[in-house]
């Protein structure tokens, strides 16, 4: 009876995704087709461990040759039949259009792994379930696996980053708890592999070092941290590990200035002897640049306007209040700082702690008064901004709506531009800060810096849930990676879209969401949705250069080349030195017109670059340079060796078909296929 029942009794099969993939039965390894613990491990990834055989067969053989994929999938079935026979059990389940595998029978480390609670884990204090974790992950999931499908890739990148993360709350959670040295150590490493920026790591390091009587250690963990912080994200380390630190006696108290806390007269310390409240000088600032608004002077003769445009000045402070990138103070204070300092800017920046202020000035001729609004830097006074508007009694309408919307962009804009333009070295990890970071490693279009851009952006997120820009800056992460990659999946654009619309949630007002919507739904092929978008973006943000470039290349893809190109001049106009890709765009469009000769001018200075090689192939070989196109054909597939003409249909997001083939006919001329 019991041979009997030896004899009926399910193997199991155990099947780990850690490392290079492998199987055994009952213990004793087996041989098993190549994509058989690739399958299972995707199968083991989803929620009730069941996939389409479409989608699996996409993932696992591409979607290029349909017929192709899906007979390599047939005989890869005979394959696990045969195991099946030999070893019994159920491998693979197939039940109508789907794929799944028998739990009963198949054991999939990586099923174990997802279903792990880290967050209960650390709470309950399981520190065993947890190192068993950390362990499991100390081999690559599925290690050379070459699949290279899109799908596939993307899988394996949103569930890598997914375990990674868990990874790392798992290891910060090991680490508050170890208090063995060696651990401690191994732990706060292995975690700044990871994340080579986490602060916790750093200190856990300096305690170590310091309780171990090793100063010199402490001392290198810190200008450590202070230099992965500066290159990395532009700031300091935050105030946690410099007042540890400056405790541990590894940093000079006097080198740290004393922060001042906020009143409300500025960044000022007060009390102390000899100096009045809200008079002191600003030493180290905190949260975002701050700004003060004088009440406008009269410059030639006497004019009722002059009251006109304080209460324009009233309604454009009520506008700066609604950005968190600006700190705008009363209106009150720029009366008192105009009375008291005789417009000193040197001085009232230093009473009242302020970065940059707006001076108006109204000066007046037979044609009526006109007002020029002044943004200067409080710290060197230098002009930053000038703008100078006509004024007349029957434009009162306009000056509060449109006049004053435009004001407040303008000044918001520059602002912006002058903080990144700055460098960053003041203790500051405040959301404007991580936020300024984010636009700063955007001006790349790298993969590693797009994501460094996009955990800039969530940094921003976590300081300050509500501010819109921060989301608007995610979304653009997300499909640029997309293009950047290459991707023919829309996952990360649907991801996209709902970071866009949180911001448009939050700030209705606030042109950026509008935008990346618009470019979302570009490479969704929502071609009337994306320029109803950009439209809209264009009412709120009408000097927005790369919101106008953005907008040209959508109308480009929708087929209005004459729109587009008009578009993108005015683009490049607001923006005397613009990024290399207004120039891509531009060429792009005078090739859609068929100027060949035009666009191989724009794009000579970046000819170096290997991303426009593509572009310029294309035009050189439609104006008859057929030498030419060839060679930049030929460094298009030395960077790029995956490309396939085929593909490219699916990556160019023309809403007329025409137009993508009259691409296509370009650079089949120069060679690529």
């Amino acid at each position: 009876m019991e041979q009997i029942n030896r004899k009926v009794r399910e193997p199991i099969y155990m099947v780990s995704a850690f490392g290079y993939p492998h199987a055994s039965v009952d213990g004793r390894a087996i041989s098993v087709p190549e994509k058989l613990p690739i399958a299972l491990a995707v199968l083991a990834s989803q929620p009730d461990r069941m996939l389409s055989q479409r989608h699996l067969v996409s993932m696992l053989w591409g979607n290029a040759d349909r017929a192709k994929a899906n007979a390599s999938f047939r005989q890869f079935l005979v394959k696990v039949r045969k195991l099946e026979k030999q070893y019994g059990g159920g491998l693979l389940v197939k039940s109508g259009k789907l794929v799944s595998y028998d739990c009963a029978t198949v054991q999939v480390d990586l099923e174990k792994v997802l279903a792990n609670d880290i967050v209960e884990d650390a709470r309950n204090g399981n520190y065993s379930r947890l190192a068993a974790f950390v362990g499991t992950l100390g081999s690559p999931l599925l290690q050379g696996a070459g699949i290279d499908t899109h799908e596939f890739e993307d899988w394996y990148y949103e569930l890598t980053n997914k375990l990674l993360n868990a990874k790392t709350a798992a290891l910060s959670a090991l680490m508050d708890h170890e208090t063995e040295p060696s651990q401690v150590e191994n732990i706060a490493n292995a975690l700044l592999q990871l994340d080579p920026s986490n602060e916790a790591a750093y200190r856990a390091l300096m305690k170590l070092w310091c309780e171990l009587g090793n100063h010199t250690k402490a001392l290198k963990v810190y200008n450590d941290c202070c230099q992965v912080l500066l290159t990395d994200y532009g700031i300091k380390p935050s105030l946690s590990t410099e007042q540890l630190a400056t405790t541990m006696g590894i940093k000079d108290p006097a080198s740290s200035p004393v922060l001042a806390p906020f009143t409300a007269a500025g960044n000022a310390r007060g009390g102390e002897p000899g100096n009045q409240p809200g008079q002191v000088e600003q030493t180290q600032r905190i949260g975002a640049p701050r700004m003060i608004l004088l009440p406008p002077r009269m410059v030639i003769g006497a004019d009722p306007s002059v009251q006109l445009i304080e209460a324009l000045l009233d309604d454009i402070t009520a506008g700066l209040t609604r950005y968190r990138s600006i700190a705008v103070l009363a209106a009150h204070s720029g009366r008192m700082a105009s009375q008291d300092s005789n417009r000193d800017f040197d001085a009232i920046g230093k009473r009242f702690g302020v970065d940059y202020i707006l001076s108006t000035i109204v000066t007046a001729d037979d044609a009526g008064p006109t007002a020029t609004f002044l943004l200067l830097d409080a710290h060197t006074s230098e002009s930053l901004m000038a703008l100078d508007k006509r004024l007349s009694e029957d434009q009162l309408p306009k000056l509060f709506s449109r006049l004053s919307f435009e004001i407040v962009r303008q000044l918001v804009s520059t602002i912006e531009r002058r903080e990144i333009a700055t460098p960053k070295t003041t203790d500051n990890s405040s959301a404007y800060r991580y936020f300024l970071n984010g636009r700063r490693l955007m001006w790349h279009s790298d993969l590693p810096e797009i994501r460094k851009a996009r955990n800039s952006f969530r940094r921003s997120m976590n300081e300050a849930e509500n501010f819109a820009p921060a989301y608007s800056g995610l979304s653009r992460t997300l499909s640029m990676e997309r293009l950047v990659r290459g991707m023919s999946s829309s996952d990360l654009l649907i991801e996209s879209l709902e970071f866009a619309n949180k911001s448009i949630r939050l700030d209705p007002m606030d042109g950026r969401g509008l935008r990346e919507l618009g470019f979302t739904n570009l490479y969704l092929r929502r071609h009337d949705q994306s320029l109803e978008n950009f439209a809209a973006a264009a009412d709120l943000t009408p000097n927005d250069a790369d919101m106008l470039a953005d907008y040209a290349d959508a109308l480009s893809h929708a087929g209005q080349g004459a729109e587009a190109l008009a578009i993108c001049l005015q683009a490049k106009a607001s923006n005397p030195d613009p990024p290399a890709y207004y120039d891509w765009i531009h060429a792009s469009i005078l090739y859609q017109l068929s100027a060949y000769r035009a666009a191989i001018t724009i794009l000579k200075p970046h000819r170096k670059n290997p991303g426009i090689a593509r572009l310029l192939a294309a035009s050189y070989a439609m104006s008859g340079d057929l030498d030419t196109a060839s060679q930049y054909g030929t460094t298009v597939r030395e960077n790029y060796p995956s490309f396939e003409l085929s593909r490219l249909s699916e990556l160019v997001p023309d809403k007329n078909a025409n137009d993508t083939r009259h691409l296509i006919e370009g650079l089949r001329m120069a060679g690529l296929s």
